[in-house]
């Protein structure tokens, strides 16, 4: 659950700012190396501040996206894991949130055991989705690559790089540096707090959260 998360961007003639509450990620194990999950995006707070227009504020239902994670090895053991996780979204979320379009795509998260207990990780993901005017659909490529380490106790905290180039015609290149810290509550729960930060013009500026994960 990304308990709080606060996104700002500000553009030259515009400035966007926008608060998500209880986002959360319900996962449930169907076999050994298979679950199924289910992203809610539970309610978001949105203001929009335009330089010539004025302010407008709008707020509602994130939407849904379902997910399955297939581990293609390294489930159980092993220095490495790679998995394939095929996403769908589907188009319930308010207006001021959602294009009304079924976009999805495929995500492979890789997973890596690093000398002195540092850990790498990578993901590469490709997306299908709706273009801005709604003429048609592009694909959208990213990936991240993350490197943790324990940093006292139950305390640990990683570093990443993410980028994300589209097809659609006049899209920008997004790249973000981001940082944050874990916290093992118990075996079964954990904290995690961050910061992600725009490298380029389009990326938002700044995006603060604080995470809670469960396990039943």
């Amino acid at each position: 659950m990304d308990v709080l998360s606060h996104t700002h961007e500000d553009a030259k003639h515009e400035s966007v700012k926008s608060v998500a509450v209880g986002a959360t990620n319900f996962k449930v194990g169907v076999l050994n190396n298979v679950d199924l999950q289910i992203v809610v995006e539970t309610y978001r707070i949105q203001k929009t501040t335009n330089r010539d227009t004025g302010s407008s504020r709008s707020s509602g239902f994130g939407g849904v996206t379902l997910r399955s994670k297939i581990n293609l090895w390294g489930n159980d053991s092993g220095p490495t894991a790679l998995s394939a996780m095929p996403f769908l979204k589907i188009p319930i979320a308010a207006d001021d949130f959602g294009n009304g379009a079924v976009e999805g795509g495929l995500i492979f998260p890789f997973a890596m055991e690093l000398p002195c207990e540092w850990g790498l990780g990578a993901q590469i993901e490709v997306d299908h989705f709706r273009n801005s005017d709604l003429s048609g659909y592009h694909q959208e490529f990213s990936h991240t690559v993350t490197v943790s380490h324990d940093i006292a106790g139950n305390l640990g905290g990683y570093v990443e790089l993410f980028n994300n180039v589209s097809n659609e015609s006049h899209s920008a290149w997004i790249a973000t540096f981001d940082f944050g810290f874990t916290y093992a509550v118990s075996r079964n729960v954990q904290l995690d707090a961050g910061m992600n930060i725009g490298l380029t013009e389009d990326a938002d500026d700044f995006n603060p959260f604080l995470g809670l994960s469960m396990r039943y």
